[in-house]
């Protein structure tokens, strides 16, 4: 005998649930403050901070690395941009 799942919340988010409840401006007020004060406790007090600290890790700066091409790209198009909206 199989046991048949509630459906009722299938496919619903959390925030969804929690805005239901009207809990979701304070949970995240909560979070916010949370991150913020592990971040500062942490020295991660930019995110620059905390890229440097990420990139230590080997594993990671590989990865950064291997995905230089496509920043470059990204830096180029941006730039690009901002050329063609300060003509106009």
């Amino acid at each position: 005998m199989t046991k048949k799942k509630d459906s009722s919340r299938r496919g619903s988010k959390f925030e969804d649930f929690l805005a239901e409840q009207g809990l979701l401006k304070e949970v995240n007020a909560t979070a916010t403050k949370r991150v913020n004060a592990l971040h500062q406790s942490q020295g991660m007090r930019s995110f620059e901070a905390w890229k440097r600290k990420q990139l230590k890790d080997p594993a990671v700066k590989a990865e950064y690395d291997a995905l230089e091409a496509e920043f470059a790209l990204a830096r180029k198009r941006i730039a690009a941009k901002v050329k063609r909206k300060s003509r106009a």
